[in-house]
């Protein structure tokens, strides 16, 4: 009975080696949200702004170059704006370019 391992012993050390691995291979990369959480993040932004202001907002104006930041991308194709279009419809908001 001395020599029985405890049963949580060894998932201790199966965590700290997959997060051993997890951070080797994630060094370097950024993560990139999804088209929905990019939809999320939009939807927080114009709470936050509504928070600051004390009142509905009816437009927000964003450039492209915070889009791209608040994305985490270096580039946004125009389907993946479309995407991201269709999950903001679905909580009441229109996204579009304006050039």
């Amino acid at each position: 009975m001395g020599n029985v391992p405890h049963p949580d012993s060894g998932r201790q050390d199966d965590t700290q080696d997959q997060e051993k691995a997890g951070d080797e291979a994630g060094v370097g990369q950024l993560y990139k949200p999804t088209p929905r959480e990019c939809a999320l993040l939009v939807l927080h932004l114009i709470h936050a702004k509504e928070q600051e202001r004390g009142k509905q907002l009816l437009r927000l104006r964003i450039a492209e170059i915070s889009l791209k930041r608040l994305w985490g991308r270096r580039r946004i194709s125009p389907e993946f704006v479309e995407e991201v279009a269709e999950w903001l419809s679905g909580a009441g908001v229109t996204l579009f370019f304006a050039e």
